[in-house]
Parts: structure tokens; C-alpha cells; sequence
């Protein structure tokens, strides 16, 4: 039976019924105290949030420039080195090979002012390849992309079941994580993570001769009490695989998106390496802050596999 009550007064606050009859009818297993103080820290914090916002449309935007640049410095000072990659990956896939390209700046924590230079593409099973970008470790933690992504493919076989088993592995961890962040800086998660992508993973190699490659994107949910959740969503190929070569960028790529949907045959005039390298070195020009040379790139096929390009420091 659902639980009712009634509010007796003038004064009642319509939106806060509603916030706290959310609670009861989701959360029958509450008592009454414990839900209506659940439904009053999520009305307090969304007051005081809507009345932040309020103020600062107030502002001029040169104050409201330092302000938020103050809130987001005492914020992440605090932060654990939290390793954020802002990559560019770019991949291409024939039905005869799969060529894939990153650039090689990572981010520790939030400071963009002493990046360091990260192999990105690595191999994690005899003809099985992964990369990733954004939110790919926690130093100091047992969240580390690439380890579980070697540890999905130590224990299956099919590449398929690599990324099924990653997923499974990653998703708490990632929530775990997120949800830290938004304990210690609200104004951080709202900005940064709040229902956006948080991870972009690639599986991908030779199986039966055939060229496959798993694209697995992990996004920020978040339930009716706050608690951070992780959704995922993905692209396969095959079976996904649409036309003869199939596209498949991630992290920052608004301008080599735009730059390859104006110019669709780049790669008939310069190839697949070249238009790869050309469009990750765009992104390089404009995205500055997140996304550095050198590049990355890797061609698989059923005959052979082997880098293109490929920084000393990531050789064998």
C-alpha cells in the first residue's frame, strides 16, 4: 500500500510535496523520517543551486569569469591526480583491415599546464587492441582503464567478450569515482560530468579473419536521490558496420568531424593513414589544451599488423 500524508498551512510548497512524494512512491522500503530527510536535502540543494544560478546571470560576465574560476581552483585543488585524457581517436574499418590513430597528451588532475605524453594504443591479446579516452584512470586506485581492459582480455577470448566483461568491471568503479567528485565539488560534476560521456572504449583486431572492432560509451546517470549511475551504450561492427568504411571518432573531434562531412573523399586522394593523421593533427591545432602530438597509428588486417607511426617510448 503507498504511503500518503497531507500538509496543513498556508504556506506549502508545492514543489516540495512533489519532491518528497517522489521519495515515498520510489522508496517504499523507507521509513517515514528517513525518506523526508532524503527529500529535504535533495529540495535544499536544489534551492540553493537554482539561487546560485540565479545570481550569477546577475553578474557581469567578466566578474562572473573569476568567480567561477575561483569555485573551480578551490575545487580541484583538493582533487587526487586524477588522470583525464582529453585524446582525439579516429578509426577506420574496411572489411580488410582497421586502421586507428591517437594523439598522445594526457591530463593529470586538472592541470593543464604540465601534460604528459601517453601511449594510447596497446595490445592486449595476440592480434586484440584497445585505446581509450577521458576519464581512463584514478593514479592510486584500482581503476585504470587500460589494466582492466588487459584483464578483460586475460580472462575471455572472443573480443566480444572482452568488452562485455570490461563493462561489467568498469561501471561501478566509474560510478564509485564520479560520485566522489560530485561529494567533493558539485559545481565540478555539474559541469564536467552530469549525464555526459565519461569513457570511450575500443576493442578491436583480427577474429576468424575478419576485421571487428567494439565501441563501448560510458555516461554519467544519475537517479531521483543523486546517487551516480553509469549507462552504456555501443557500436559494433560487424554487425554494425554500415557502409564500405566505417567512421568512428571520439573525444575531440567537432572540427575533424566537420572537416571529413564537408570533404568526404579525403581519404580516396591521400588514403586512410594519411587522412587519419591529417584530421588528429587538426584537432591537435585546435584543441590545443587537450589534444597533443605526436600520433599513434596502427593498421590490422587478416595478412599482417603493424604501426604506421609509433613513439619510441610505447615500443616493446
Amino acid at each position: 500500500m503507498k504511503p500518503s500524508f497531507a500538509f496543513v498551512g498556508a504556506n506549502v510548497d508545492i514543489k516540495r510535496i512533489k519532491s518528497i512524494n517522489r521519495v515515498f512512491l520510489t522508496n517504499n522500503h523507507l521509513n517515514h523520517r528517513t525518506a523526508m530527510r532524503k527529500a529535504n536535502i535533495l529540495w535544499l540543494f536544489k534551492y540553493w543551486r537554482d539561487t546560485a544560478r540565479t545570481i550569477l546571470t546577475c553578474i557581469p560576465n567578466d566578474i562572473r569569469f573569476f568567480i567561477l574560476g575561483g569555485i573551480f581552483l578551490v575545487c580541484t585543488n583538493g582533487f587526487p591526480q586524477t588522470f583525464i585524457s582529453g585524446t582525439t581517436i579516429i578509426a577506420a574499418r574496411t572489411k580488410n583491415k582497421i586502421i586507428v590513430g591517437a594523439d598522445s597528451k594526457g591530463i593529470l588532475g586538472y592541470n593543464m599546464t604540465n601534460p604528459v605524453s601517453v601511449c594510447k594504443i596497446v595490445q592486449i591479446s595476440d592480434s586484440t587492441f584497445f585505446t581509450a579516452e577521458n576519464f581512463i584512470a584514478v593514479i592510486g586506485t584500482d581503476y585504470d582503464a587500460y589494466e582492466l581492459a588487459k584483464k578483460s582480455a586475460s580472462q575471455m577470448k572472443s573480443i566480444y567478450s572482452m568488452s562485455l566483461n570490461f563493462e561489467k568491471i568498469v561501471k561501478p568503479l566509474l560510478a564509485f569515482n564520479v560520485q566522489k567528485i560530485k561529494q567533493d565539488c558539485v559545481f565540478v560534476y555539474e559541469r564536467k560530468y552530469k549525464s555526459k560521456n565519461v569513457l570511450n572504449a575500443f576493442f578491436f583486431g583480427i577474429e576468424n579473419g575478419i576485421p571487428v572492432i567494439h565501441n563501448k560509451t560510458f555516461i554519467v546517470t544519475e537517479s531521483i536521490l543523486g546517487n551516480v549511475g553509469i549507462k552504456t551504450e555501443q557500436r559494433n561492427c560487424p554487425p554494425d558496420c554500415g557502409s564500405a568504411i566505417l567512421w568512428i571518432a571520439a573525444g575531440k573531434v567537432d572540427t575533424s568531424n566537420c572537416f571529413r562531412r564537408e570533404n568526404r573523399n579525403l581519404w580516396r586522394y591521400i588514403g586512410i593513414e594519411k587522412s587519419i593523421e591529417f584530421l588528429i593533427t587538426m584537432e591537435a591545432i585546435v584543441e590545443h589544451d587537450y589534444v597533443g602530438l605526436p600520433i599513434d597509428i596502427i593498421h590490422v588486417s587478416r595478412d599482417s599488423i603493424y604501426w604506421i607511426q609509433r613513439k619510441p617510448q610505447c615500443q616493446d
